[in-house]
């Protein structure tokens, strides 16, 4: 009975009850735009389990997600609300972005500066929400604000000559010296050239967390 109670009350039940109802909910709009769910999610296990390089691209962008991911829970573990996450993320990958391409610093300096920079730029970005509230009050409409400037902000620095790529709705490429990338031959053995160590840091983070 004890033990019945406890699967009951686990996050683990409500974690796949989550996926189950989002897998459900996202059939139900996709037949209304007239697209088999079947054909879809089929495509979708295909293109992350045929092949595994597929696998490990999902990896490589999953593993900001997690990070992002992790400060939310580890906000809401703290009794801090925080919804404004997504636009926290926007800004680190920005910083992080701007002075991988504009800074000349030695490798592994040069990616630690980034990932520092990135997380310290997130944390003003709330800071800055975390004012709001205790002056104002109503931290929700100004995290939901701030993601919208966060957007805005990106997509006017990224078109700046220095970081917008000519021809491309991209930005430059980051210096080699500020990658995290793994040992080029494990790239190889996996088939993805931009195989990183940002999985194996979101799991170390996701354990200390925890």
């Amino acid at each position: 009975m004890n033990k019945k109670k406890s699967i009951l009350e686990s996050n683990v039940l409500y974690t796949i009850i989550a996926i189950i109802a989002g897998f459900l909910i996202g059939a139900i709009f996709l037949m209304i735009a007239g697209i088999s769910p079947a054909v879809a999610y089929g495509k979708l296990f295909s293109s992350i389990f045929s092949k595994p390089k597929y696998l490990v691209w999902t990896l490589v962008y999953a593993s900001p997600l997690i990070f992002t991911g992790l400060s939310v829970a580890f906000s809401f573990r703290t009794g801090v609300f925080n919804i404004g996450a997504e636009g926290q993320f926007v800004i680190g990958g920005l910083v992080a972005c701007v002075l991988g391409i504009v800074l000349d610093l030695p490798p592994v300096i040069h990616a630690i500066v980034c990932l520092v920079a990135a997380a310290a730029a997130g944390c003003i970005w709330s800071l800055i929400v975390g004012v709001l509230k205790v002056k104002r009050g109503h931290e929700v409409l100004s995290f939901i604000m701030f993601n919208w400037i966060a957007f805005y902000l990106s997509n006017y620095v990224v078109n700046l000559p220095e970081i917008h790529r000519e021809s491309s709705e991209a930005t430059r490429d980051i210096a080699s010296s500020a990658r995290i990338l793994l040992p080029s031959g494990l790239q190889k053995a996996l088939d993805c050239n931009a195989a990183h160590w940002g999985i194996v840091f979101a799991i170390i983070a996701a354990i200390v967390i925890w």
